[in-house]
């Protein structure tokens, strides 16, 4: 058997399985420690060191180990300890090997004085769950020894090097994303706008292009594809479909980008691009497409833009993505197909939504025409969407429309001048909780440009920002910009109605603007590019036509990072350098203060400059408030770009999209922009996994203990002082005292967290202060929970939520995990001998082998039917017994695959199929099915021949008769016939499958022949045995399985006797 983790087999080890791991044991409270050798010189002068490839390794991934400075030849031996326990509490000691440079172990085969080695780090031992990997958030101490010119350890001349590095689940994530608009919808959306124009009809393919930008070194990203459903825990994945990136594992995903290593790390991109027809099913691999799930462990922008075959690019959707965390309940619409063309120049001609629900689905309503009901025509009412579901108002949306849901969705904003020859802008909308009185723009543009691709000067290209006025009476807005140098003010009144109202202002060139209300009124602000030609017979406003939402002001970091910088059409193979789509910034905050902004053109902190705090840069910008900027990549692509500030008190706004002045009106112009979400400073995301399976099956359910896992990341490029973590226990769970513990990123691992407050839980009642993250530091946070029993949960429970909240920096991120529980449904099959449809013990044994199968029942109505899908399959055991696990609750029926039952029983259980409705994490252990064996009677006709009472040949086409005997007399007048047969050529008959129960098998008497006997010839027990009540009848008494024979009829021919009377006339004694 091959030791394979390399662990010390000693006589206190503790082995946690019969496979090849072994770990010696230190009480928790006795921290083992090792005794270093002197670190002296030897054959080389060269320092030693060891390294890692990660810091942090999921149980079972393979850590690469890079020893330097060894002498050519020279031998290492590598030693790993933990120094802080993990969750069995126990300091385990693995076991050395050695490997020689340039020798086997050491990877590149050469003497060239680097080892670089690897180590399969513990997993869970046994691979069910229940028992926890032995090092599994821990601590672990690596040493490296070289032998030196000895070549024997623990000499003068070794060298010894250390490192730490832990062991952890995968990480939770601190974002969660959905692709919003199908493929299918974008098309038909875009199919409604260009209907009746010059221009060439959208069509399949659509390209869709996802970008996600990575801001920090270590970022892990789940890709979870919408086509085969989605995971229950998107962090621990149990489809193949699913994938990992960033964990340097290549078996279960390849980020793409990476160049094959699977490392995300600043300013990493990643770029998904494929054409989806979508007349056709999905086929796997599956294409990356609108209804995907992206969740990442630090924060990413991503951006979808997407558009058909025909137009291509000049027609084309592009918005920013907001995570979870920025979706609503409440939505209104800033503009609409109502505003007359004489304002908007046909802009909104079309206005649709497309509306997504999230992890636990959603019911929505729209008022599409904006008349406060959703009965008309066109409007939604009480839709339900299941999760990544999306629906799409195909136009007809007025200003003020609102959709309403009772679960967080997502909508964007798609509008588009109808036959124009390809004018759209799109935008995800702000639900209204968000909304603000307050909002930064840094988008201007100038009133006429020359087109650089050489098609003339065109006019109205200003930048238009649309207010819209939610409440019935006008507002004052106040709008300040930058002209010559001067902030001024203005104020617009934006009026109001039972639907709001709506006003528009042009931005000034080279301003950045602000909007802002005295009295703290809310409103909203959308940036429409291209936007005032005056044309409204579908020609104007469409050559570098975009739009987005402005970000409130109170949403504003000291970062932002862009998730799709693209300067031009990526398909066109005109003007192949041109870079027409910049990023646009203005500072806030800093007044006539000249701001410094740092500008990293791809996010890397590669760049040739060095900020005051250590990190990397390309440019810089001095600009005061309402100064604005455009700012080019030398390389022609913005995507990746990372602009920041080190004053907390100086904000950014920015926004990426085309530039009238810098892109061709033509190809290889891309009519797309987008609003740049702020970045924040720091991360936050929540995980909860199953620790303790208490009944084993493997899923979450009552009476199982979770372990949760708060991430706080410092993604920003200062320190984030003052961190304070709220969270919120689950109901239906109870806190594991003492369970708390932190990783600060400090190298001691995890310490605990003391309990503290009136309810021991520390993080709950206002939060608890964690301290200052400093720059690429991570802060690790775990605590545990049992979850109640089944029937304490309170009525009506499906999953385990629990909700938190980091703050800090005036910033404030909420988290929570959503866990569901799962149930069982199962019990037995059985043998039910007395068929009275319990399970009495004793003979009533199980039935092995019989196959049932679980199916999902879709519509309720308690019949397998057209809608209902087999969801499991189970075979019962050597004891009959079944279990189906892992089942969220609804409705179920469980079904007995009829020919894998003994064919001779009948079911007594009146149950077969079973409908159940399972309650979230019920365990459903009576769904159970008795079988009663059934019985067999035999028997034959025989003709007695020498009369000797005996049947000695048998007489065939007998008819025999079977009737109930329901009293048990033996007379078959009380009794039914149930079913007859006829005696073979031998005299035999039969009757199969028999239900017991007392039966009266009667004969018709055969033609010509005389009865002998009817009766049992057998000791059976029966009540008539050997004698029949009356002639042609025999009762029979028929127990479970028995096959009761000797039941037979013995005829006979009656005899003739013939002779003569005559007359002794001669009187000789003989007739005459």
């Amino acid at each position: 058997m091959d030791d394979l983790f390399g662990l010390f087999e000693t006589d206190n080890s503790l082995s946690l399985t019969d496979e090849d791991l072994t770990v010696n044991t230190t009480q928790a409270d006795d921290p083992s420690t090792s005794s270093d050798s002197p670190d002296t010189e030897s054959s080389t002068s060269e320092i030693l060191t060891v390294s890692t490839d990660k810091p942090d390794y999921k149980p079972g991934s393979t850590a690469i180990f890079t020893v330097n400075g060894v002498g050519v030849g020279e031998t290492v031996k590598f030693y790993t300890v933990e120094t802080v326990a993990g969750d069995d509490g126990v300091f385990n000691t693995y076991q050395p090997f050695v490997v020689t440079d340039g020798g086997a172990g050491d990877s590149d085969g050469l003497a060239n004085g680097q080892i670089v080695t690897s180590w399969l780090v513990p997993p869970d031992p046994d691979g069910t769950g229940p028992l926890v990997a032995p090092a599994l958030n821990a601590t672990l101490k690596l040493t490296a020894t070289a032998a030196g010119g000895d070549g024997a350890f623990g000499t003068a001349d070794d060298r010894v090097a250390t490192t730490t590095f832990t062991d952890g689940p995968n990480p939770p994530p601190v974002q969660l994303f959905y692709v919003p608009q199908p493929e299918n919808q974008l098309l038909l959306a875009l199919q409604t706008i260009e209907a009746g124009g010059p221009g060439i009809t959208p069509t399949n393919p659509v390209q869709t292009y996802i970008s996600i930008a990575a801001v920090a070194n270590g970022t892990i990203i789940y890709y979870d594809q919408a086509e085969d459903g989605y995971e229950a825990d998107i962090a621990n994945p149990t489809q193949s479909t699913t994938q990992i990136w960033g964990d340097g594992n290549l078996l279960n995903g390849v980020a793409p980008g990476t160049g094959g290593t699977d490392l995300i790390n600043a300013g990493t991109v990643i770029v998904l691009n494929n054409a989806i027809d979508t007349s056709l099913p999905p086929t796997t691999p599956y294409p990356y497409s609108g209804g995907d799930k992206i969740a990442a462990t630090k924060t990413v922008a991503i951006t979808r833009s997407g558009w058909a075959a025909g137009p291509n690019s000049l027609l084309a959707g592009g918005l920013e993505v907001f995570d979870t965390d920025n979706w609503g309940t409440d939505y209104r619409v800033p503009v609409g197909v109502n505003i007359p063309d004489t304002t908007d120049f046909q802009m909104f001609e079309y206005t649709g939504l497309a509306i997504m629900a999230g992890e636990l689905g959603a019911v929505i309503s729209v008022d599409a025409n904006a008349d406060g009901d959703f009965i008309d025509a066109g409007d939604v009412n009480n839709l339900s969407l299941t999760q990544g579901q999306s629906y799409l108002v195909n136009g007809g949306v007025n200003v003020g429309a609102r959709v309403v849901s009772d679960k967080a969705v997502q909508v964007d904003l798609i509008t588009g001048d109808i036959g124009s020859n390809y004018e759209s802008r799109d935008s995800a909308l702000l639900p209204t909780n968000i909304w603000s009185d307050s909002y930064y723009t840094p988008v201007s543009t100038a009133s006429s440009v020359t087109d650089v691709g050489g098609q003339g000067t065109f006019n109205g290209t200003d930048t238009t920002v649309w207010l819209y006025n939610p409440g019935t009476t006008a507002i004052n807005v106040t709008f300040a910009r930058r002209i010559a140098g001067v902030v001024n003010t203005s104020t617009i009144s934006v009026p109001g109605g039972t639907s709001g109202g709506y006003a528009k202002q042009l931005i000034p060139d080279g301003s950045g603007a602000h909007f802002f209300t005295q009295g703290n009124e809310k409103f909203y602000a959308f940036s429409t590019t291209d936007s005032n030609s005056g044309n409204t017979n579908g020609t104007g406003n469409q050559n570098w036509d975009w739009g987005y939402t402005l970000v409130p002001e109170d949403s504003l970091t000291t970062q932002v990072l862009i998730g799709l910088g693209i300067g031009r059409d990526p398909t066109s193979a005109t003007s192949p350098t041109q870079n027409g789509n910049p990023v646009w910034v203005t500072p806030i905050g800093n007044g006539e203060t000249l701001a410094t902004i740092y500008v990293d053109y791809n996010g890397d902190n590669l760049g040739a400059f060095t900020d005051p705090n250590g990190n990397k840069y390309d440019t810089t910008l001095s600009l005061k408030e309402l100064e604005r900027a455009k700012v080019y990549d030398p390389d022609g692509n913005q995507t990746g770009m990372l602009l920041y500030t080190l004053d907390p008190g100086v904000k950014l706004a920015a926004a990426w999209g085309q530039d009238p002045s810098a892109a061709s009106a033509g190809a290889p112009g891309l009519d797309v922009g987008a609003g740049i979400p702020p970045l924040p400073e720091f991360d936050a995301g929540k995980n909860g996994t199953l620790l303790v399976d208490a009944d084993g099956d493997g899923f979450v359910s009552p009476g199982d203990t979770l372990i949760y896992t708060i991430s706080i990341p410092n993604i920003s490029r200062a320190p984030v002082p003052n961190i304070k973590l709220l969270d919120n226990l689950p109901v239906d769970t109870t806190y594991v005292a003492n369970s708390t513990k932190i990783d600060r990123g400090d190298g001691l691992g995890f310490v605990s967290f003391a309990d503290a407050g009136t309810t021991a839980f520390p993080l709950d009642e206002g939060g608890a202060i964690l301290g200052t993250i400093p720059v690429k530091k991570t802060f690790t946070v775990t605590f545990e929970a049992k979850i109640d029993a089944f029937n304490d949960l309170v009525p009506g429970t499906t999953t385990i939520l629990n909700t938190g909240e980091v703050s800090a920096l005036g910033e404030k991120k909420p988290i929570q995990d959503i866990t569901p529980l799962y149930g069982k449904i199962g019990d037995f099959v059985w043998k039910d001998l007395d068929g009275d449809g319990v399970q009495d013990g004793g003979a009533e044994t199980g039935i092995s082998g019989v196959t049932l199968n679980l199916y999902k029942d879709a519509n309720g109505n308690s019949i397998i039917d057209g809608g209902d899908t087999i969801v499991a399959t189970q075979t019962t055991n050597a004891s009959g017994g079944y279990l189906f696990t892992g089942l969220l609750g609804g409705n179920y029926i469980v079904d007995v695959v009829n020919a894998t039952v003994p064919a001779d029983s009948v079911l007594t259980t009146a149950n077969d199929p079973k409908p159940l409705t399972l309650a979230a994490g019920q365990s459903f252990l009576t769904a159970d099915f008795g079988y009663q064996p059934l019985g067999n009677i035999t028997g034959n006709v025989k003709a007695d021949n020498n009369n000797d009472d005996i049947g000695d040949t048998g007489i065939s086409g007998v008819t025999l008769t079977l009737y109930t005997d329901p009293n048990g007399d033996g007379n078959a007048s009380d009794g039914v016939a149930i079913t007859s047969t006829t005696t073979d050529a031998s005299g035999n008959y039969t009757f199969n499958n028999v239900s017991p129960g007392s039966y009266v098998v009667v004969e018709t008497q055969p033609s010509g022949y005389l009865t002998v006997s009817d009766g049992d010839s057998t000791t059976s027990g029966d009540d008539a045995a050997n004698s029949s009540i009356t002639d042609n009848a025999i009762p029979v008494a028929v127990t479970a399985g028995e096959t009761d024979t000797g039941n037979d009829f013995v005829e006979e021919l009656p005899g003739t006797i013939s002779g003569n009377v005559k007359e002794d006339i001669d009187n000789n004694d003989s007739g005459d």
